[in-house]
């Protein structure tokens, strides 16, 4: 059982199961937000941080709960020991609600409960980490036990809880409003709520804090080695003069293919996270060993780019060939075939500081200092620059070697945690083929039957949404139904049906109805012709400070004309998805670059030759030259 300091009140369960009915009912994200806050501020501290993990279905930060190992089978028995008649009756009645949250709450008795926020939080640790011999039939009896004590209400929000099927609509931006509101009545501290999170990825923790210490503690908050810090993200620009113009002296770096990786290092314990903060230690036998051996640090945090490599040419493989990793088994025979390297490119703790706030050139000394040189964790190049003329020449240097391109980084900028700003911008290839600036990064929000050739696959086209931070709600941007080969689609459908909902989630923003919702989890990266104003899709749509608004048709939204995918992010939250501001972004920067394209087609014969003249003297410069 968890502890609860002696002079805090323990608040029952049946307070947070119907702070969850509300929200079940609620669409409105401020109501959302002043049902949370009202709970908040009447609670204790330690209940706050049990209730916040609860609301995400979990017992505790999302890199390290784990899963309760319960299926609808255990759910059956358990009810089925509490009920007393026949299995058959109660799976009559699952095939007629279709939630065996809603059959737990009509066989169990509308009795007032005891139960505490804190034993319900013991019970459901406690199922989760049972394991070995028998474990069933414990996970049983515990579940049993707990829906026993437990009133109907109840019982129905703890099976979904149990179950992986708890669906509020609130997410982490509406948690953080609702806790500002808590202490403060305005959202005076949601930056620095957002600061503490993205530094911990705990916001049962920063919650903690807040309610027991005060709105002052969160200024000391720091990262911790072993929990995921949410790592910075790059904007995007189009070309080398307008970046050099918005940040100056800078450093280049190339931009890899691979998965982004941040390294944990305690004594000799290593846990390696992803961007989307799971822990891929197992992916990556040979850079936790290298990190034991040739890092010179007690405890550290640090970020690179893991990439496969053909070992006879040296030359960098595909995505797909790093991605096979993420299959747990044969690991050990993939990386003996493709070996890996991680382009090591920022240094956040070192030997009990976080040194986030120094301006890079500062980490990347100490990042020198703290890597010894070896074949698999590689300080990756870094060239400080002083012109535009110089981050051309670097971009077209790494293209022509195959990479995607080229990130810019301020001289003096801080590692902002969870941002996307102007301290790092990335310049990548696609932006100079096509219209279209960049790919999108897209969350899939449902799917579609299949037609023609596609009705034996049982899938045919995905509706694909992003995630707006502003609105903490999905919307819509585009069906896709190209890109992927027959048995990708195949491998598609067998994780889209573990994630399949009855219902349309609350915070989706949808005028298409697909055959089938999914719960916002696998993130498909997409390419697209064009970014085009529409009268269907959502996003962009909506906004607390968006201008760009004025310039829309009324009720219109942003769609991709074209779009295919290009590959499944499996590194990717879907709360990582690109945003409408940048939709936006990019849409502006389409226009101007269709503009720019049939000013210089324009340009007449003599000066077409006199520049092709010029591009072949280039090539014969040096790279700064």
């Amino acid at each position: 059982m968890l502890k609860v300091a002696n002079n805090a009140l323990q608040s029952n369960f049946i307070l947070l199961a119907q702070v969850f009915d509300k929200l079940e009912k609620e669409t409105s994200r401020l109501k959302m937000m002043e049902i949370l806050a009202d709970y908040f501020e009447n609670i204790s501290p330690e209940d706050v941080r049990i209730a916040i993990y609860l609301l995400s279905g979990k017992t505790g930060p999302s890199f390290e709960a784990v899963d309760f190992g319960v299926g609808e089978k255990f759910v059956i028995e358990s009810l089925l020991r509490i009920y007393g008649g026949f299995k058959v009756e109660i799976e009559d009645l699952y095939k007629e609600l279709g939630d065996l949250g809603l059959v737990a709450k009509n066989i169990v008795k509308d009795k007032e409960s005891s139960l505490t926020l804190n034993e319900v939080f013991s019970y459901l640790k406690t199922i989760a980490l049972t394991s070995g011999p028998s474990s069933q039939d414990k996970k049983i009896e515990l579940l049993t036990e707990m829906l026993d004590r437990a009133s109907s209400l109840e019982a129905l929000y703890l099976v979904r809880i149990i179950l992986g099927r708890l669906r509020l609509g609130a997410q982490d931006a509406t948690v953080i409003e609702a806790l500002s509101f808590a202490r403060v009545k305005s959202k005076d501290l949601k930056p620095k709520i957002e600061r503490c999170y993205n530094l911990t990825s705990d916001l049962g923790y920063v919650a903690y804090i807040l309610f027991k210490e005060g709105e002052e503690a969160l200024d000391f908050v720091r990262a911790i080695v072993g929990n995921p810090i949410r790592m910075a993200l790059a904007e995007r620009m189009e070309n080398p003069e307008e970046i050099f113009n918005k940040v100056g002296k800078c450093i280049v770096e190339p931009k890899y293919d691979g998965f982004r990786c941040q390294v944990h290092k305690i004594d000799n314990k290593v846990k390696i996270y992803s961007r989307n903060l799971e822990d891929n230690t197992y992916m990556f036998p040979e850079i936790v060993e290298s990190t034991i051996k040739f890092c010179r640090a007690k405890d550290c945090i640090f970020e690179g780019e893991a990439i496969s490599f053909d070992p006879e040419t040296l030359r960098f493989m595909p995505f797909q060939i790093t991605v096979q990793r993420k299959r747990k088994h044969n690991i050990l025979k993939v990386a003996a075939k493709f070996p890996l390297r991680l382009e090591v490119f920022d240094l956040l703790y070192k030997d009990g500081l976080d040194i986030t706030s120094k301006p890079l050139f500062e980490r990347k000394k100490l990042l020198n200092d703290t890597i010894v040189k070896n074949e698999t964790i590689v300080i990756s190049d870094s060239y400080e620059v002083d012109s535009p003329e110089k981050i051309k020449n670097l971009f077209e240097n790494y293209v022509s070697q195959g990479m995607e391109g080229i990130m810019i980084k301020r001289l003096d900028g801080v590692y902002q945690a969870g941002s996307r700003n102007f301290n790092w911008i990335k310049l990548k290839r696609s932006m100079k083929q096509s219209i279209l600036s960049d790919t999108i990064d897209a969350v899939i929000m449902g799917y579609f039957y299949g037609k023609g050739q596609r009705i034996k696959l049982g899938i045919g086209s995905l509706l694909i949404g992003l995630y707006d931070p502003e609105m903490d709600c999905f919307e819509t941007i585009a069906k896709l139904g190209s890109g992927f080969t027959e048995e990708e689609w195949m491998e598609l459908l067998k994780n889209l049906e573990e994630i399949r909902t009855n219902f349309k989630p609350n915070n989706y923003v949808s005028e298409i109805n697909p055959d089938f919702w999914v719960k916002p989890k696998i993130v498909v990266e997409v390419e697209a012709d064009e970014i085009t104003v529409s009268p269907v899709h959502t996003v962009g749509r909506k906004g607390l400070n968006k201008d760009y608004l004025n310039n829309l048709p009324t009720g219109s939204g942003f769609a991709l004309r074209f779009p295919r995918a290009k590959r499944i992010r499996y590194d990717k939250s879907p709360f990582d998805s690109t945003t409408p501001n940048e939709i936006y972004e990019m849409y502006e920067l389409s226009k101007n670059k269709k503009s720019k394209d049939i000013s210089e087609n324009s340009v007449n014969l003599d000066s077409t030759k006199l520049l092709k003249k010029t591009k072949m003297k280039d090539k014969d410069k040096t790279l700064f030259d």
